[in-house]
């Protein structure tokens, strides 16, 4: 019919152009196929192929994708999206395309290159080298096949065998350019930088007119650290391909070193020209902005990267951990949305996901994400030491330890991990085992602030009160801080020296008047010394620069509660918007409304506060008192009995005590 043809003529007209490389043409004329007839398979199929080739990432994913999804078992189909994702870095998905094509056809070369690539990407080198010779028979003759099977055994780490391939590729074929920068990169890296500059000028000799060889040349002689000569071949690169990304991106890095900022950001910007939206690119040009403090500039960057690429987990990851640095961790979920379900399942991906919601306390989640990272990366350290935070934060010191253990198997040289292992053993009173882990803590880090810290809590565990004095004194002189001094002061109450921690928790407040931390904290001093009057005086201090800091509103309402009841509800009553779940500020609320003759409200306050503590002292305190006060003298006196026999002190005991005989007197 004329529909048809008007299709065939345009597909006709589309593939003309393709073989000859007229690829904006051939776009063209199969875009016209597809107005006529968006369900043409072969339009579809050959406007993914040309968008590819054209390096429109995207548009050949979405055209690749509709004529997969029509011919699923379409072998050409599969090795298109194979090579789709394997430019997207998503190697499993690759793999998963290519599996059955290469097990229909056992001899079909492309497929297996595609699946070895897919499985080399993912540190599967021994099925990958097993294939690579496969085809190697297959295609005795081959030189790629050669250069491919060295490319398998150098990633395995067989060396020898990897040379011997390179050269045989080389002997087949003495101008195969992938064999001679495979032999370049082999010499780099065993740092053999006279063979690595012979190899990469041979190269050269034979593609004077490449941009390639002369960029290795400058890899070996930075790596030699013959920088002048390496910034004149990269010039020269730069002079046979303008804006060529590897040779403007290290003399970027050349321009960066010597803080010519201005100089590095010209040659990413001639990138850019040549390259529009070139991804790395972009992502280089964030790292320049970090260096020069221009955040914003670096958020636009990433955020630009990110949109031009939303199929590139990278930019994703980056602009992911930019947010995480800010403290602004609950973006993160929202930037992983346009990933692929294999993306969101990338280690990467998997990571910051991670250190989002253990940053908010989704440690459920956190768990799942971290387990999904292990499946695929069972040796990663950073993946059991995250694991480990996860089961800390669920409360699962069993699944911790074994966590913290599997990370110093794996990274016996990390100091993180077997500090926190050390703090567990000592939290659970295993003093021989935490000894054990000073010893190397010691040769690892020993001034480390924490490992005092942890230090002294043992010596005062062994009840040398002395000594861990002494630690905690050395950690103040060498970082002093709130942190630091409130540590001395606290072992300072605990040796009874309270003049002394009183003394020094007022001394700073008065050098660090803004420093509300502390002061909080010398008003809580105040209080279990009965100083409300100085107690009263820091917690408003602290509203004057902080009006809405629920814990001196606290404080106050607890200090006024009988001298000034009113005006202490007024505290109270702020608290509580500002923290309505709040146990403790609950529990103020409640003694409150009941010095304010608010009896219902009370009661009902201070069992929604028992349902949340009902151990607490306290709690179960206040509950008594407000119960007697209601007129249940006989459960006030019951609670009162059993929490008074119980051998457990807490600060309002005397007051307890003196309830408890006035209510047995019958008052």
């Amino acid at each position: 019919n004329y529909r048809q043809g008007v299709v065939s003529i345009n597909l006709i007209q589309g593939l003309i152009h393709f073989n000859n490389n007229r690829l904006p043409e051939a776009r063209e004329a199969f875009e016209l196929a597809l107005r006529v007839n968006d369900r043409d398979l072969q339009a579809l199929y050959y406007l993914s192929q040309t968008h590819l080739r054209l390096g429109n990432q995207q548009r050949a994913e979405d055209y690749g994708s509709q004529f997969l999804s029509a011919v699923p078992f379409s072998i050409p189909g599969r090795k298109l999206m194979a090579t789709i994702e394997l430019a997207n870095l998503q190697f499993s998905e690759a793999e998963e395309l290519m599996r059955p094509a290469v097990a229909s056809r056992e001899d079909d070369v492309e497929a297996i290159n595609l699946l070895v690539r897919a499985l080399l990407k993912q540190d599967k080198t021994d099925e990958a080298i097993a294939l690579l010779e496969k085809v190697v028979t297959l295609q005795p003759d081959s030189a790629e096949a050669q250069w491919r099977l060295a490319t398998g055994l150098l990633a395995g780490g067989k060396y020898d065998d990897g040379i011997e391939h390179i050269q045989k590729a080389l002997e087949m074929d003495p101008q195969l350019q992938q064999a001679h920068v495979l032999l370049v990169q082999y010499h780099l890296e065993q740092k053999d930088f006279t063979k690595a500059l012979a190899a990469a000028e041979t190269y050269r000799d034979l593609y004077p007119e490449s941009a390639t060889p002369y960029n290795l040349i400058g890899r070996v002689q930075l790596a030699a650290g013959q920088e002048a000569d390496a910034e004149k071949v990269f010039v020269r690169a730069r002079e046979i391909a303008p804006g060529d990304p590897v040779a403007s991106h290290s003399l970027a890095a050349l321009a960066a070193r010597n803080k010519d900022y201005q100089k590095a950001r010209g040659y990413y910007r001639d990138v850019l020209k040549q390259h529009e939206n070139h991804l790395l690119t972009l992502l280089k040009l964030a790292t320049l902005d970090g260096l020069e403090k221009k955040e914003q500039l670096m958020l636009e960057h990433l955020q630009h990267a990110a949109a031009t690429h939303p199929k590139s987990v990278l930019p994703n990851v980056l602009l992911a951990r930019y947010y995480m640095s800010q403290g602004k961790s609950e973006k993160v979920p929202t930037l992983m949305l346009e990933l692929s379900k294999g993306q969101k399942h990338s280690p990467a991906v998997l990571e910051v996901m991670a250190l989002s919601q253990l940053a908010q306390q989704q440690y459920p989640a956190a768990k799942v994400g971290l387990e999904q990272w292990l499946e695929q990366q069972p040796d990663s350290a950073q993946a059991h030491f995250l694991l480990a935070k996860a089961y800390a934060g669920l409360g699962d010191r069993a699944g911790l330890r074994t966590e913290l253990q599997r990370t110093i198997e794996l990274a016996p040289e990390e100091f993180a991990p077997r500090l926190a292992l050390a703090r567990l053993l000592l939290l659970e009173g295993e003093q021989e085992k935490v000894t054990e882990q000073l010893a190397v803590l010691n040769q690892l880090s020993p001034d480390n602030a924490d490992l005092l810290r942890l230090k002294a809590s043992l010596a005062r565990l062994e009840g040398d009160q002395e000594t861990a004095s002494a630690l905690l004194e050395e950690v103040f002189e060498a970082s002093p801080g709130t942190e630091s001094m409130l540590s001395i002061a606290r072992q300072k109450w605990a040796m009874d020296k309270k003049a002394e921690a009183l003394d020094l928790q007022e001394q700073w407040v008065i050098e660090h008047p803004d420093d509300l931390t502390a002061a909080l904290a010398l008003a809580g001093a105040y209080s279990q010394q009965d100083k409300v009057e100085p107690a009263i005086a820091q917690y408003q201090k602290v509203l004057e620069k902080d009006q809405q800091n629920v814990a001196a509103l606290n404080g106050l309402a607890w200090h006024l509660r009988n001298q000034q009841p009113a005006r202490a509800l007024e505290y109270a009553e702020s608290a509580f918007r500002l923290a309505p779940q709040s146990a403790l500020v609950m529990d103020t609320l409640a003694v409150v409304l009941l010095k304010n003759g608010q009896l219902k409200r009370a009661k009902r306050t201070i069992e929604w506060v028992y349902e949340k503590q009902p151990n607490e002292p306290a709690v179960r305190y206040h509950r008594a008192m407000i119960d007697a006060a209601a007129g249940d003298k006989a459960a006030a006196i019951e609670a009162l009995q059993t929490l008074l026999a119980e051998d457990g002190d807490f600060p309002e005991k005397a007051e307890a005590q003196q309830l408890l005989a006035k209510l047995q007197a019958g008052g």
